[in-house]
């Protein structure tokens, strides 16, 4: 049943490229993202001196579609994208290349919270990464 639903999840994880990540301060920021499915992460551009850049930070994100109700709340820490992350992100946002002051992060997966309205499932699904 696990496999069945992190199936699920990383579908819709892959079905969409919007998301807001949150952090403590109180700060939210709208941003593109791609799926890493290997490694588990959200990848996405930012400047440095973004307010929601804090490297090794834990981070909170939010990936919702409203027909039918689905949707994720995600916990994860803030790293630099590794190089193979960094190719994926730009195949797939070729537009990015032209943010040279930015970078590329990963937002590595900790905890998610799957919600999938047409599953009727009793509860919310939870998952935590290593």
């Amino acid at each position: 049943m696990v496999l069945i639903l992190k199936s699920k999840i990383n579908e819709f994880l892959n079905s969409n490229n919007i998301c807001v990540v949150s952090t403590n301060e109180p700060y939210s920021a709208t941003l593109f993202y791609k799926f890493d499915e290997i490694n588990e992460a959200l990848l996405f551009i930012s400047s440095p001196t973004s307010r929601h850049i804090k490297l090794d930070e834990l981070l909170s994100a939010a990936i919702y579609t409203n027909n039918p109700i689905k949707g994720v709340q995600i916990i994860g820490k803030l790293l630099l994208a590794n190089e193979t992350q960094k190719k994926l992100y730009l195949n797939t946002y070729k537009a990015a290349n032209f943010a040279l002051n930015h970078k590329i992060y990963a937002l590595k997966l900790k905890y998610l919270k799957y919600t999938d309205n047409t599953l009727m499932l009793p509860k919310k699904t939870e998952i935590f990464y290593e």
